[in-house]
């Protein structure tokens, strides 16, 4: 509380403080890390069941065995298959790729501000589309259209958006969005 209150404080006032500023930003830290001890939903895959974890294992020694066996005769146990590697696929198509995700930060005040961001790969351009206490679908889809609007010509060049959890959809073209 006394990092809240510090804010408020003249820089004269703060300078006659006995605690150093590092001290208060720790103890800020400690206090958000308190105030944010609810439980938290886990993100990702569920745990892998122990059945599948066995059949994982036994599937892998097998398929050890199958390469010894390949390799002592001679035969190349798994060649290069056709096609791009997958840094190669991304190389390729990174003109036409944009990733997006939230971050959080927590304010003095104990307030959580989410911030939206869109990359372009190909130049590692990043665009801040905008910052709220409370993320709706609504609000994200407005944000988007202002992207669209600010990459005028060049959104149309973009066929992927790249999402959390490597989930890629199409991005709707310039057209599309400013008849919305």
């Amino acid at each position: 509380m006394i990092s809240a209150l510090a804010r408020l404080l003249s820089p004269a006032g703060r300078r006659r403080l006995i605690v150093m500023p590092g001290t208060l930003l720790r103890w800020h830290a400690d206090l958000v890390r308190r105030r944010r001890t609810f439980k938290r939903r886990s993100l990702g895959r569920p745990p892998t069941r122990a059945s599948i974890r066995t059949l994982a294992i036994r599937l892998a020694r097998e398929a050890s065995t199958v390469w010894l066996i390949l390799k002592k005769a001679g035969i190349v146990p798994a060649p290069r298959r056709a096609g791009p590697s997958w840094s190669e696929f991304l190389r390729a198509q990174a003109t036409g790729i944009l990733a997006c995700d939230f971050f959080h930060c927590d304010t003095v005040l104990f307030r959580r501000l989410y911030c939206l961001v869109v990359m372009e790969i190909r130049t590692r351009r990043v665009h801040v589309l905008g910052v709220t206490g409370h993320p709706t679908g609504p609000w994200v889809a407005q944000q988007t259209k202002n992207l669209v609007i600010e990459l005028g010509d060049r959104a149309e060049g973009f066929r992927f958006l790249a999402r959390k959890h490597g989930v890629s959809q199409r991005v709707a073209t310039s057209q599309r969005c400013s008849r919305r």
